[in-house]
């Protein structure tokens, strides 16, 4: 990404069939969050302004592997990134971080 040097990067990439991450939940470990931390961290390393991800609504009270492997990469992005509360975005599962 640093020879691109994107202003935006969107993230929508995810394991999301419940039924696979129920029965292989390291495979939900390994793409819904070593991928989204990978591209975090390459969003941050290449400069971007911005990165969206999609938000999946079971991330908010996860109860499957899925909410919780969501869940996780949600969190990882807050962390180093100030997130703006953008209700469209938002009611339409999307989380724009700066």
């Amino acid at each position: 990404m640093r020879e691109f040097k994107p202003d935006i990067v969107f993230h929508a990439a995810a394991l999301k069939h419940v039924p696979i991450l129920e029965r292989d939940w390291s495979e939900g470990v390994k793409t819904n969050i070593f991928g989204s931390v990978n591209v975090a961290d390459a969003a941050l390393a290449s400069g971007a302004k911005a990165m969206v991800m999609y938000l999946d609504r079971q991330a908010i009270e996860p109860v499957s592997m899925l909410g919780l492997t969501k869940r996780f990469a949600e969190m990882y992005c807050r962390r180093w990134i100030t997130t703006w509360q953008l209700s469209w975005m938002a009611s339409h599962g999307c989380g724009l971080f700066r």
